[in-house]
């Protein structure tokens, strides 16, 4: 059942860590317009539709994630409430009178009465979607287990930190975040032991947030991708036995108990180690791509582009390479739709042009060829007017 009302305003406020712990929660005023769905109440300043899209947005992401933990909705004690603010200058306000500093983004505010939590985010500024995303899967996790342990909870955040959703098909979008994979390769043998992070929880000095974070995720990521089923099975049954009575140190250990059932933790790390190894970031996957072009082995530089292109579906570099490769195995209507592709994402106009010219004379096309050239040479004279000239002549010998 849906709510359609009016409330009081409310200022805002955010926190960049992954969830906020505070004491009492202070008495707010709330947002003018509410929206209530089957999951969250949505409080906005702006308007009811506000409110709506952005419930819309969050029942999305909350399908998404209990898709992965296969939480009981039915558990939930109360609907999530989520406040929104469009007035910057008010959410700033808010943020400095209650941090002391100014932050910009998405929190989610965990107090001991579960009925006053709440995700508070600033609305109408597209950075900050993924402050969003993040904050919204750390409300979805402690609204079930409300002391989960730090690795899954920093793991998750990360994994699930680009995690957006588009309005016109009405359905949540996902690229993988792979931005601390370079980092934790840079660690090397200094990387923490699995032990170290896993029952971070329940040492009297744990791992610095960043160290965490990171080794955090590539856990998370590693145990999402492998293709060993137990160790996968490892981590479904880690979310089936966390307890929302337990502290955060005992869901640890009972998590790390149950896991030493199924794996060998020095197995496990050397696994991990392997992979963090077997992953390429966007660039890497460029420059192998283009390293295998430049030796004429085609087969790993087609494997590498393609990798990319999953990775990073809106850059132009996959799609142009692509062509390249299309175009040297003659396949010629499969090379403009890569060239297409690579001019839709923003790609040098007169590179394309010239690359799209050249395709479409191989192919026979002279009259295309020649449409392509004149706006290559339009378009980079410097770089394409000799080129041009060039193959202009040669098309027009034939």
């Amino acid at each position: 059942m849906k709510k359609y009302g009016i409330v009081i305003p409310l200022l805002v406020l955010f926190v960049f860590t992954l969830s906020a712990e505070t004491g009492a929660p202070p008495t707010p005023k709330v947002p003018n317009y509410q929206f209530e769905g089957m999951h969250y109440r949505v409080y906005s300043d702006d308007s009811v539709k506000v409110a709506q899209d952005l419930d819309e947005q969050l029942e999305a992401y909350f399908t998404v994630f209990d898709r992965l933990l296969r939480f009981d909705p039915s558990l939930l004690q109360n609907k999530l409430r989520v406040l929104a603010f469009s007035n910057g200058t008010a959410y700033e306000t808010y943020v400095e009178k209650k941090l002391g500093e100014k932050r910009e983004g998405a929190v989610y505010l965990h107090y001991p009465q579960r009925t006053d939590c709440e995700l508070v985010l600033q609305t109408g500024n597209k950075k900050n979607d993924q402050f969003l995303s993040q904050q919204a899967f750390v409300q979805f996790l402690r609204a079930f287990i409300p002391n989960p342990p730090t690795w899954i909870q920093e793991g998750l955040t990360v994994y699930y930190s680009n995690l957006g959703y588009d309005f016109e098909k009405k359905e949540p979008t996902y690229k993988e975040n792979l931005d601390w994979l370079s980092t934790v390769k840079t660690w090397g043998n200094s990387a923490p032991s699995l032990e170290s992070v896993v029952l971070a929880d329940l040492s009297d000095k744990p791992l610095p947030p960043t160290i965490m974070r990171g080794a955090s995720w590539v856990i998370i990521s590693f145990l999402l991708n492998t293709d060993n089923e137990d160790l996968r099975r490892t981590l479904f049954e880690s979310f089936m036995i966390l307890s929302p009575g337990s502290t955060a140190a005992e869901n640890s250990r009972a998590v790390s108990d149950r896991a030493a059932l199924w794996t060998d933790s020095t197995a496990l790390y050397d696994d991990l180690r392997t992979y963090v190894e077997s992953r390429k970031t966007f660039s890497e996957l460029i420059q192998g791509g283009r390293d295998a072009y430049a030796a004429h082995d085609t087969s790993k530089a087609t494997t590498y582009f393609l990798n990319a292109l999953a990775l990073e579906p809106t850059h132009y570099a996959p799609p142009y390479y692509l062509g390249l490769l299309a175009y040297e195995s003659q396949s010629y209507d499969l090379a403009e739709n890569y060239y297409r592709s690579a001019l839709q994402y923003g790609a040098d106009p007169a590179l394309v042009n010239y690359a799209l010219a050249l395709n479409a004379a191989a192919a026979g096309r002279n009259s295309d060829a020649l449409d392509f050239l004149n706006k290559a040479e339009k378009l980079a004279p410097d770089r394409y007017k000799a080129k041009a000239e060039d193959l202009r002549s040669r098309l027009q010998a034939k």
